[in-house]
């Protein structure tokens, strides 16, 4: 893995190092998959939805570790699929669980943060 020098936002310059992007995984919170919940709900039985999608969606929408890039394709699939079916049909139940989910995951109170990291030891080859 390699080191460089960065400045992160709002932090003095330090050394950082990169990591395996599989020794960490994600889990959403509760309430984060709950919001996944409300919009399975509300496009399950849609023909504009894909089935796919759908299938992520259920993944999403249960409390598992996944990869980080699992979940971040996760929601920007989910997203990019129920604004297809919002505007396909105007359900706005399906655009107040997608609204619900982002505000889900860009703060942090009062249900604390939208997911945690976990560090998982890497297999050696």
């Amino acid at each position: 893995m390699t080191k460089e020098f960065l400045k992160p936002h709002g932090f003095a310059g330090r050394l950082v190092e990169e990591i395996n992007p599989d020794s960490v995984q994600l889990q959403f919170s509760r309430h984060v998959t709950e919001s996944f919940e409300k919009i399975l709900d509300a496009v399950r039985a849609s023909p504009h939805f894909s089935p796919e999608i759908k299938t992520n969606l259920e993944e999403a929408s249960k409390p598992c570790l996944l990869t980080v890039q699992t979940a971040f394709e996760h929601i920007a699939m989910v997203c990019e699929e129920t604004m297809k079916h919002v505007v396909a049909t105007g359900d706005q139940r399906a655009r107040d669980a997608l609204d619900d989910l982002v505000c889900q995951l860009m703060i942090e109170e009062p249900h604390g943060r939208p997911f945690r990291l976990v560090k998982v030891p890497v297999r050696r080859r």
